[in-house]
């Protein structure tokens, strides 16, 4: 970070910590994100019928 080698250590805190907060809420994200589609997977069949028809191909 260049806030760090120059003469702003005060900048270069700000930013690791705004770097910091940001990767920590993705994290939180992402995780109820899969938690959602976990979820709404429940309700998904696990086959579902298919109609061929008298023909006998798929329609």
């Amino acid at each position: 970070m260049l806030a760090a080698l120059g003469s702003s250590p005060a900048l270069a805190v700000a930013s690791a910590a705004v770097i910091l907060l940001n990767a920590l809420l993705a994290f939180a994200q992402e995780r109820q994100a899969e938690r959602a589609l976990e979820a709404l997977s429940g309700f998904l069949p696990d086959l579902s019928p298919v109609d061929h028809g008298p023909s006998g191909t798929w329609r």
